[in-house]
């Protein structure tokens, strides 16, 4: 779980589909039923050589929950330090028994590399500016929480904000449309990026945020608004942005543009929230806002994601 470019539709319901039922297990403080050979004599390897909040707790929580015996790796400690290779950090780790990676790293190869050293499966959990798989994937079934199964498809969905340095973004676009939405790409000129040639044929750029939200002439009004973080620390000696400021004017869910919304749209952010700036705090506590649910989601879909990782990789589960 590298990539959601090109995945099996039905692959992909079926990973949300056993997601929704950790969920509901969740919800509804029950256990659920997972093959115990197969987990067992798994080892899980957290390695999280970029800081993460969000992503690496609901992925440990996760794998507790799955009765997988998780290992954290922390790179500040490790003989990386030292100078020694990720290639050979990556099979010392393989050869104590790790059986699967969870990956999260500034490089966009960390992951591939990784899965082709050591042949264990890997999730990616972020990397460089590529993808972010379960992100996708939990934000999904967030919301099918809110619309209903297979609820998606039909739907516009509009992603705005720092697009060209958004491993969210690429995954949401993948799997919105491969579940039937239209997406919707806005933001400055200087962040959408300009080769889309990766991307689905029927993706729609814009760059007028407001001409998105309420000009009925562009097409079918928006029912959800993903804001994504503005990366600013890339930007502000750049001259990417004019401004901070000028970036919240223009591109930014304000209380104002959240006022004259439709009573119906919802409003995503995938986190860290930069409050202020491509949200207002208002905007993100308001009862269209599904960011907690989001983060709720985390956990199930991780836990999802993994033990599918696990069938597909053991299908007879490990040996003692």
């Amino acid at each position: 779980m590298i990539t959601l470019r090109d995945q099996n539709v039905a692959e992909l319901r079926s990973l949300l589909d056993r997601a929704r039922e950790f969920y509901t297990a969740q919800v509804q403080n029950k256990k659920i039923s997972v093959d115990p050979q197969l987990l067992q004599n798994q080892m899980i390897v957290q390695a999280f050589i970029e800081s993460s909040t969000r992503t690496k707790t609901s992925f440990e929580l996760a794998a507790r929950r799955l009765g997988l015996n998780s290992v954290a790796f922390s790179p500040a400690q490790s003989a990386l330090n030292k100078g020694e290779s990720l290639k050979d950090t990556a099979l010392t780790l393989k050869a104590l028994g790790a059986t699967c990676f969870v990956v999260r790293d500034t490089s966009s190869s960390t992951p591939f590399q990784i899965a082709e050293w050591t042949g264990c499966p890997v999730i990616s959990a972020g990397h460089g500016a590529m993808e972010h798989p379960t992100q996708a994937l939990l934000d999904a079934l967030t919301l099918e929480t809110v619309w209903g199964h297979g609820g998606i498809a039909g739907k516009t969905i509009v992603i705005c904000g720092d697009i060209d340095h958004s491993r969210v973004a690429r995954s949401q676009t993948f799997l919105f449309t491969a579940l039937g939405a239209q997406v919707v790409w806005v933001g400055p000129k200087t962040l959408v990026p300009q080769d889309r040639r990766l991307f689905p044929k029927n993706l729609q750029v814009e760059y007028d945020f407001d001409h998105v939200l309420f000009d009925r002439t562009l097409g079918k009004k928006p029912d959800a608004v993903v804001m994504l973080r503005l990366q600013f620390e890339r930007h502000e000696k750049t001259g990417a942005i004019p401004s901070v400021r000028e970036y919240r004017h223009f591109w930014g869910m304000t209380a104002d543009r959240e006022k004259k919304l439709s009573p119906e749209v919802k409003i995503l952010h995938p986190g860290p929230i930069n409050r202020g700036v491509e949200i207002d705090g208002g905007v993100a506590e308001s009862s269209r806002s599904l960011v907690e649910l989001q983060v709720e989601h985390g956990i199930a879909t991780r836990m999802a994601v993994m033990e599918r990782a696990i069938q597909r990789a053991y299908p007879g589960g490990m040996r003692s």
